[in-house]
């Protein structure tokens, strides 16, 4: 993967859409599927066991943009125990990879804990498919078990930035003061997406020593060096530091928001400094 989609997927979209589900594989098949369908987890989980093709991950989908919306629905445990055993079967571990995704996000997103161990297992079962094994990391990440800090720790050190952008992002959603000295570790790292998403999860858990990046990130002008990135994923990157960079409540960071609201070329960005200017200037 070249370093512009890195930086899409690996800042841009998965940090900020609160509601992303899976890299470029699923990302694509979300924008065939509409609505969240009218079923319950229950019903869902049924046609992902006795259907195939097309309703199945449809199903898959709809099952985790329900959950995604409200994480309250329909998880007692019988809904727990049957999707632990649907996402485990051999038909799905075998079959469409996009299903197995989906429900991993799922699982993540309804924040049972319950779901770490199945979750951690098919992490550490995945070797090669970096689309997979990145959506797991990102899936206990959503969880937020911290017994998860450990074994996603020890991914900051994967050979692909591709593994370690989400490793950093778990982590950051997790947001375990424990992680504070692995992330400013990463501000380091040798691709800018990581180095990135880790000033914004540093920033989440409200520690500024990602502030460099972050000033960077609020630059128009700093986009200048990536040439790849379109205008909107420059914008959707500047609004990720903006909602981010207000967190930390610091001064310099604050001046590049107030100057972005009065004075940005962009409509998205300029109304999204706008918003977050309202926030200190109350």
């Amino acid at each position: 993967m070249n370093n512009w989609r890195k930086y899409f997927h690996g800042f841009v979209v998965i940090p900020f859409l609160i509601a992303a589900i899976g890299i470029l594989p699923i990302a694509v098949t979300m924008a065939i599927v509409k609505g969240s369908g009218d079923k319950s987890p229950a019903e869902y989980l049924q046609v992902i066991e006795n259907k195939r093709g097309n309703a199945r991950w449809r199903a898959a989908y709809q099952l985790s943009m329900l959950v995604t919306a409200d994480n309250s629905i329909g998880m007692e445990d019988s809904i727990a125990d049957q999707m632990i055993g649907v996402f485990g079967s051999e038909s799905v571990k075998t079959g469409d990879l996009k299903v197995r995704q989906f429900l991993a996000v799922t699982m993540g997103r309804a924040g049972n804990p319950r779901f770490f161990e199945p979750l951690l297992q098919a992490l550490n079962e995945t070797a090669d498919d970096l689309a997979q094994k990145g959506v797991f990391v990102r899936a206990l990440g959503y969880l937020g078990d911290e017994r998860a800090i450990s074994p996603v720790t020890a991914l900051l050190k994967h050979e692909e930035s591709v593994i370690r952008h989400e490793a950093v992002q778990a982590l950051g959603n997790i947001g375990s003061k424990t992680s504070l000295e692995s992330l400013k570790g990463m501000l380091n790292d040798p691709e800018p997406d990581v180095r990135w998403d880790a000033s914004i999860a540093l920033a989440k858990m409200k520690d500024a020593s990602g502030k460099k990046i972050l000033l960077s990130l609020l630059d128009e002008s700093y986009y200048a060096g990536f040439p790849h990135v379109s205008r909107d994923a420059r914008d959707w990157a500047m609004e990720v530091a903006i909602r981010t960079s207000v967190l930390l409540g610091d001064p310099d960071l604050n001046a590049m928001i107030r100057e972005l609201a009065a004075s940005s070329e962009s409509i998205k960005v300029r109304q999204a400094a706008l918003s977050a200017a309202k926030t200190f200037l109350m």
